[in-house]
């Protein structure tokens, strides 16, 4: 990747971030509320796999969003909650930019850098990702909004080049990103 296009994406990361939190407040909506308000209360919440509240039910999409906490908990801890939601949503931008500039590098091998750092672009600014991604601003769906394009790079790369050694890394990158495992629709999984 050529380096002033990394400089852009960089700077456009940058930009985002300040842009949002230009007020010094925190941001939250939808579902996912103000998980960096107290993470560690959320992590003690959702530490079981049953929750004990009315009747019960069970605690499935908690568990696979530990690793969230657990991260939202240590950069809460470090930086304070605030400067910690800025650079999670920072570092799930970069990710997000670099992993989408690498897959169609992939793909598209003998395209410009100018038309690679347009189409990241459009991955980040497409009309779908505003409404469902940004609009509702659930961290879920921004881990899979970074999540598809590294491990779709990292798949597409293993096959070509007929190396096992993507397949563990695919298997890491979805450890590490498990809670956009979470998406799947509650009643499927407790209604079979």
């Amino acid at each position: 990747m050529n380096k002033k296009y990394l400089l852009a994406i960089f700077i456009s990361c940058l930009l985002m971030v300040a842009v949002w939190f230009r007020s010094g407040l925190m941001l939250g909506g939808g579902e996912s509320a103000l998980a960096f308000y107290n993470p560690g209360h959320a992590l003690s919440q959702n530490f079981f796999s049953w929750v004990d509240a009315n009747a019960g039910s069970p605690n499935v999409n908690g568990l696979m969003s530990m690793p969230f906490y657990f991260v939202a908990t240590l950069l809460g801890i470090v930086f304070g909650n605030i400067l910690a939601q800025a650079i999670f949503i920072f570092i799930v931008l970069i990710i997000g930019f670099i992993a989408t500039n690498y897959l169609i590098e992939e793909f598209f091998p003998l395209s410009s850098g100018q038309s690679k750092l347009i189409a990241t672009y459009f991955y980040l600014f497409n009309f779908i990702t505003l409404v469902n991604v940004w609009n509702r601003f659930l961290y879920v769906h921004m881990l899979l909004w970074a999540f598809l394009p590294m491990v779709l790079f990292i798949f597409y790369r293993g096959i070509n080049r007929l190396d096992l050694q993507f397949s563990i890394l695919t298997v890491v990158v979805a450890t590490i990103f498990s809670p956009v495992f979470a998406i799947i629709d509650p009643l499927s999984v407790t209604n079979n």
